[in-house]
């Protein structure tokens, strides 16, 4: 039995556009290596002229008394013109050559190698072509696979014959003549090999001849053969126990550009006195002095990933000879791309992708934003004994590793068969690999700036080679048909498997939305919107015979009639109840381009430097001067409750899911509640609550009190000073603006909060909650009169 049980510090790795280059250069010379090798590989050893030669020699005898007339009749003219005429000048010189040659007679073997070689030399332009044109080339035909096992057969032999050779003649003392011829041999078949190929036969051909060799050594020790082969057979009976378990805490990658300019630090001349200030300074590299200075490459942060809280567990239960069971799980906290080529913390374009926090399963799982699960066996012998795992063990991967240690029946239940669909006849063949594979993933929020991603790919794409060719192929009907079924065929070996695998792989998305932005005009980006309802899928697959079988369907609530889904419209009074019997939505908007404009300056956040003082500072000073800044910080208040006592909470405003929420501290990763923006009525100060107005401490001081009134709760906060309770209120309502218009503009309901949130939070009784609406009914009256005035302008039919 084997325990392992490992946990990885934070790693952060970072890459920048030079170091890509100088891998793309590297990629680019193994191409190039590659399409050499792959030409080289069938390109015949002799040269075509050497036959050619002989050939025209023979045609330049045949038609002697045509030469001489042509070559008088150019004399005459004044003007040689035979020399630059091709076959008239060879065959112009082949007639005033004295004392010509008799023409030789070709032998049939002479006749026999001309042709293989031109036939060698003609293959070698259809590969050449083939493979410069990418034209797909089948691997499963009968033929081919036949003439490579006869090829490996006869390279191995070749190899065995050498090593034979090598020896006797080592023997006897003789040369080594038939091994020499034999290399040859050898070498002429390498030059159409791959290496991989080469070696991997040798090996086999190495190991085939000790086999031999050792023939009379086993039947001397037949009795330790024996020995070996029992203490093997026990192994297999001997059970293999695996468990392991590994934490990564958080995985931290950048990516940055580097400048096309050079920036210089200078430590000054010479004669300056020691612990003189350094200074950076732009010069130009051909200057003289530049070459007693250090050069340092500006690099500047563009993309920041981060991966938190990988939690991987790996268990194996069972007999390599028997049963062997493994099951495999595992989850990640957080994921998250950043765009760090933008200013400030709440720039439209700065997060690139975010997938929102799940709950792998019920019970004390940590929260997490994907999971996922496998589970495999492989059956040997169809004789069951305690201990082993079945089935019913593997059928269910998102029930996790405790399917180990449960015991579940060894005939298939019902639901196993429904769950197993057409694969039900094909599991007890024995040798058969079963995987089953469960994946959920929460909701995924992407964006794909065009301009920002064009930068990108600039950076990626430098260093790369790219091969072209002046072949234009025009293939014909019957060759595209036969192309599509080649290609068809490889699809489904890989969506199938191999034929002794079958499998189910599940999967649930809680939502995906994605944005395409680009450029419009000089005020507005085009924005193209695209958002997909939560899905569930069904992958089944079986090697022999192929099957390949997907089913996807909607995602409802467990217990819930399963009704058409209702979405949100994008664009009210547009789509309206149209989109209601589809998974998706899809708008295109108009929104300002001043919300998309990528910036220089770094936020301290992806781009953290020590000893940044006054950028610091100055960071902190627009927090405290911006109310919505403040409000995505954070700021520690003293939260009243019910109880007519208070405790220090850290609150801050989540935009993932538009929520205000609480917790211990600043540091703390869980959540103690939350409260969604389309559930608040208004935003108050002073004691005008249920809660408020029962305290009586010393410590309340009712001029910095702001309380948020909830439908179903409210949250009494007092903060340190009045002004910090002014920014706040002012930043909340901003908040709450935005969710209004957005609201207006994508018509998407308010997402919902992760259900360890919503079990968290806790509804007051009717005497503690608050019939304080003012905030709430303000923005229904604006929308009110906003699609008033909008019916009115439009024109009369």
């Amino acid at each position: 039995m084997l325990d392992l049980d490992v946990t990885v510090d934070p790693l952060e790795v970072a890459l920048d556009s030079e170091q890509v280059r100088s891998v793309n250069q590297l990629l680019a010379l193994l191409l190039e290596f590659k399409r050499k090798d792959n030409l080289l590989r069938t390109r015949p050893r002799e040269a075509i002229s050497k036959y050619l030669e002989t050939t025209a020699a023979t045609s330049t005898r045949s038609v002697n008394g045509q030469t001489s007339s042509i070559s008088r009749r150019s004399s005459l003219g004044g003007k040689t013109r035979g020399t630059s005429l091709g076959i008239f000048g060879q065959l112009r010189t082949a007639s005033e050559r004295p004392n010509t040659p008799a023409p030789r007679q070709v032998s049939a073997e002479s006749a026999a190698a001309r042709r293989e070689l031109i036939r060698a030399w003609w293959i070698h332009a259809f590969q050449g072509v083939r493979y410069l044109c990418k034209i797909p080339k089948s691997n499963l035909s009968k033929q081919e696979l036949l003439e490579r096992t006869h090829l490996r057969d006869t390279y191995m032999g070749l190899c065995m014959d050498i090593e034979e050779a090598q020896e006797r003649e080592r023997a006897d003392g003789l040369e080594p003549q038939a091994s020499l011829k034999l290399k040859e041999q050898v070498q002429k078949m390498q030059m159409q090999l791959a290496l991989q190929d080469i070696l991997e036969w040798r090996m086999m051909a190495g190991d085939k001849r000790r086999e031999s060799l050792g023939s009379v050594e086993e039947e001397e020790d037949a009795l330790a053969k024996e020995a070996a082969e029992k203490e093997r057979a026990l192994a297999a009976k001997a059970p293999s126990t695996l468990q392991a378990r590994m934490h990564f805490a958080s995985f931290n990658a950048y990516f940055m550009g580097v400048a096309d300019s050079f920036w210089e630090r200078v430590s000054g001349p010479a004669e300056s006195p020691p612990g003189s200030p350094t200074r950076g300074t732009l010069s130009s590299p051909s200057s003289p002095s530049s070459n007693r200075r250090r050069r340092r490459l500006t690099r500047q942060m563009i993309i920041k990933g981060q991966v938190l809280d990988v939690r991987l567990e790996v268990v194996q239960k069972g007999r390599s000879g028997h049963r062997m069971a493994r099951w495999l799980e595992l989850g990640v906290g957080s994921v998250s791309a950043t765009n760090c080529n933008v200013q400030g913390p709440d720039h439209s374009a700065r997060q690139i992708l975010s997938i929102l926090p799940i709950e792998s399963r019920a019970g004390s799982s940590p929260t997490v934003c994907a999971f996922f699960s496998a589970s495999t066996l492989r059956c040997v012998d169809r004789n069951l004994e305690p201990g082993d795992a079945t089935l019913g063990a593997v059928l269910k991967p998102w029930e996790g590793l405790g399917n180990h240690l449960r015991d579940f029946p060894q005939q298939e239940t019902p639901e196993q068969v429904k769950r197993l669909g057409f694969l039900n006849g094909y599991t007890n063949e024995l040798g058969k690999l079963m995987t089953f594979a469960f994946v959920r993933v929460g909701q995924v929020r992407a964006l794909d700036h065009t301009p920002f991603r064009r930068r990108v790919l600039h950076f990626l794409a430098r260093g790369r080679a790219s091969q072209t060719t002046d072949l234009v192929r025009r293939p014909s009907p019957l060759a595209l048909n036969r192309e599509l079924l080649v290609n068809l065929q490889r699809k489904v070996e890989k969506l199938a498997g191999k034929s002794d695998m079958l499998g189910i792989v599940e999967g649930v998305v809680d939502g995906v939305r994605g944005r395409l932005v680009d450029h419009y005009n000089s005020q507005h980006v085009l924005c193209k919107d695209v958002s997909l309802a939560p899905m569930t899928w069904k992958a089944l697959r079986n090697g022999k015979p192929q099957a390949f079988h997907l089913q996807f369907h909607q995602l409802h609530p467990a217990g819930a009639k399963q009704q058409p889904l209702q979405l949100p419209s994008l664009m009210p009074g547009v789509c309206g109840d149209s989109w209601g019997l589809l998974p998706w939505k899809v708008a295109m908007l108009l929104l300002p381009k001043a919300d998309f404009t990528l910036g220089l300056d770094l936020s301290m956040e992806c781009s953290p430097q020590p000893g940044l003082a006054s950028e610091t500072s100055a960071g902190v000073q627009d927090a405290t001067e911006n109310p919505d800044a403040a409000v995505l910080n954070g700021s520690t208040f003293m939260k009243w409750g019910r109880n007519k006592k208070f405790k220090r909470r850290f609150v801050y405003f989540d935009d993932t899911f538009d929520a205000l929420v609480w917790k211990n501290v600043q540091t703390d990763r869980r959540a103690l509640g939350a409260i969604p923006l389309h559930s608040i009525q208004d935003v108050c100060t002073g004691l005008v609550t249920p809660v408020m107005q029962r305290v009586r401490n010393p410590a309340l001081c009712p001029d910095r009190v702001l309380s948020i009134i909830a439908t179903d709760r409210t949250l009494d906060l007092q903060a340190e000073t009045v002004a910090e309770q002014q920014q706040w209120v002012a930043g909340l309502k901003a908040r709450y603006k935005q969710h209004i218009q957005e609201q207006q503009v994508h018509g998407e309901g308010a997402m919902p909060l992760p259900k360890v949130l919503v079990r968290r939070n806790k509804a007051y009784p009717d005497n503690f909650r608050s019939d304080r609406c003012a905030l709430k009914s303000t923005y229904q009256r604006l929308q009110a009169v906003s699609a008033l005035g909008k019916t009115l302008s439009m024109p009369s039919k």
